[in-house]
């Protein structure tokens, strides 16, 4: 049952980032999408959805075009240019990237190839950005930046759930029971007040049956919670 139900939190936040991404939210999209990643690091196409939603980053940030294709130094040869090309296209055409970046991403590095092999092309946008360095690309295109955002503020002391603009968390009210056939499940929070560790435990009729952990500055475990209590929070337990 535990697995299912992370399974399908981890689609939940992938979906999510979707809609982040249609907000043009590209920072929330690429934390949603780490939080898919952390509950299913197995999840279908991740690796091709985190480079969308990189290629999309990059443009957000105005980057060059040697950035867009994951190029360090200005001064590479045409046939490299065609290899990191040829290697971010089979990972963001549309017909292979489910991702609703992706077309837009493929789009953009289709740019950038179009400029840096044509020889005219290329000396005009060099000599345009001469007096700037190309910016030290991101070499794993799998992995986002580190989120600023720390979650643990959005958990009071006593428990409660704050709502923040930023995430668009909602404040939990009673408790939720999960019943199938004669089974009852339900829910609950234990946090630890020395480390600041939290655990979201399942019970089946009563008796503790899975445990989800979490540390103190895990992002994940603001949107395991949403998944499981949505608008109704469970019980809270503080451990020493």
């Amino acid at each position: 049952m535990l697995t299912n139900l992370v399974n399908l939190a981890a689609e939940k936040a992938r979906d999510a980032a979707e809609e982040y991404y249609k907000l043009q939210n590209i920072d929330m999209a690429i934390k949603s999408l780490q939080a898919a990643k952390d509950f299913n690091p197995r999840l279908p196409n991740i690796e091709e959805y985190f480079t969308a939603y990189k290629v999309h980053e990059l443009a957000a940030k105005k980057s060059t075009w040697y950035e867009f294709l994951a190029i360090t130094d200005p001064e590479v040869d045409t046939s490299i240019i065609r290899r990191q090309y040829k290697r971010l296209a089979l990972m963001l055409h549309p017909d292979k990237n489910p991702s609703v970046a992706a077309d837009g991403a493929f789009k953009l590095i289709q740019s950038a190839l179009d400029v840096l092999t044509n020889p005219e092309k290329r000396e005009a946008y060099d000599s345009q950005f001469s007096s700037k360095k190309a910016k030290t690309a991101d070499s794993s295109w799998s992995q986002p930046r580190s989120p600023t955002t720390n979650d643990d503020e959005q958990f009071s002391r006593d428990g409660s759930h704050k709502a923040t603009t930023a995430s668009g968390f909602r404040k939990p009210n009673p408790p939720r029971n999960h019943r199938s056939c004669r089974k009852r499940y339900s829910a609950r929070v234990e946090i630890n007040d020395r480390d600041g560790s939290r655990k979201i435990v399942i019970t089946c009729n009563g008796r503790d049956e899975d445990v989800l952990r979490f540390g103190a500055k895990d992002c994940s475990f603001a949107l395991c919670y949403d998944f499981f209590f949505g608008d109704n929070s469970p019980s809270v337990l503080r451990c020493s």
